[in-house]
């Protein structure tokens, strides 16, 4: 169990997991589908159905994670829910090109289990009305999951933003417009078609209701997001990066480290070697060590050894996004092969909720010049 999920394993890497309410779900089926056909074999024959259906979403989620994969990109973990499918990516798509291909990823793999269930379907045409039965034959079992499968293509590919039509469509219109304004064009556009999912939903079901919810907030959260990123554009790491920090020898313990984060407030270290930076132990690992009772053990064996750095003219939109592709949570500021500065997660996400005048004078004259 991992919260309110449960762990089935990983697929090439990536851990795919189940909401408990997926549970819930599959009991509803096989009691409807025992109230209509009258038998457990009908019940059965349904939650057997519905399990293959999730198989596709699983395989559709996994085209996404492939796609991002080429470009570099990761997932976090691909999770079920009643309402479908979602891979956790670590990080955005870079540009619009790449943001096309990943969100057609998905609706690909779909178009492809129904090219190879076509076989089936010539060599086992179901007979008229089988379709509607509980338990079927084999031809019944392949046109129902043909159909399920090409329900699911149409549906995602609906420009209802932030499903994968919806990003298309974003794109697409970023081919030719700032991400900004594709995304509010996007984001509205998606919001209209949830409040017709939901509409809708209230005379022929309420998964309508709470997938139009769903679209219509997920589409208002990531305009935010993109409304925030765009903030951070042209705003150089110096201007927010800490310039008095401690760093922390690769001999010394984990127990030194909780004790010196305590004392200075600081919960992620450079750590240091022979006179050079050798790694950098961050917040989560402290505590990865700290719930194993590490506290003896050397920092060193806990540390980043290949992480990611910034620079001072890095600005924060990049840093953001290099802290979401890596995990860290705090990258170390080099400059001329010196460290001269930390900036971590919550510097970046101050500037999220700063006033834009702040943002702006926060440049520094470099950039201001570039800027002019």
């Amino acid at each position: 169990m991992t919260g309110s999920s449960i762990s089935l394993g990983k697929v090439s890497g990536i851990p795919v997991r189940l909401h408990w309410t997926f549970l819930l779900l599959l009991i509803w089926v096989a009691v409807s589908q025992i109230s209509i056909g009258g038998s457990l074999a009908a019940g059965v024959a349904g939650a057997v159905f519905l399990a293959a259906i999730f198989v596709c979403v699983v395989l559709h989620e996994l085209g996404h994670c492939f796609a991002a994969r080429y470009y570099g990109i990761s997932t976090k973990h691909i999770t079920l829910s009643p309402l479908g499918g979602v891979a956790a990516l670590d990080a955005t798509p870079r540009n619009w090109k790449e943001e096309l291909w990943v969100s057609l990823a998905g609706p690909a793999v779909n178009v492809a289990i129904c090219i190879a269930l076509l076989p089936i379907l010539v060599l086992n045409p179901p007979a008229p009305g089988e379709l509607m039965m509980p338990s079927a034959t084999l031809g019944a079992f392949a046109a129902k999951l043909f159909i399920g499968n090409m329900v699911m293509v149409i549906f995602n590919l609906l420009p209802a933003f932030p499903m994968d039509g919806g990003r298309v469509f974003r794109a697409l219109l970023e081919s030719r417009k700032d991400r900004l304004t594709a995304t509010r064009i996007a984001a509205r556009t998606g919001q209209g078609f949830a409040v017709f999912f939901a509409l809708t939903g209230l005379s022929i079901s309420l998964i309508l209701v709470f997938i139009g919810i769903f679209i219509f907030l997920a589409a208002e959260g990531e305009y935010r997001m993109v409304e925030s990123q765009e903030r951070l554009k042209g705003i150089p790491a110096s201007s927010v990066m800490r310039t008095r920090f401690e760093v922390i020898d690769s001999c010394d313990t984990i127990s030194d480290a909780l004790r010196k984060s305590a004392w200075y407030g600081q919960d992620s270290f450079p750590v240091v070697g022979g006179g050079r930076v050798t790694g950098m132990l961050d917040r989560s690992a402290l505590q990865k060590a700290a719930m194993k009772n590490d506290l003896r053990v050397p920092v060193g064996n806990y540390a980043i050894t290949d992480y990611a750095m910034a620079t001072p003219g890095d600005d924060l939109a990049m840093i953001q996004d290099l802290i979401a592709r890596t995990g860290q949570t705090a990258l170390p500021v080099f400059e001329a092969g010196d460290l001269i500065g930390l900036i971590d997660q919550r510097a970046v996400a101050s500037m999220f909720h700063a006033p834009v005048r702040e943002i702006f004078t926060s440049r520094s004259p470099e950039t201001e010049k570039a800027s002019k």
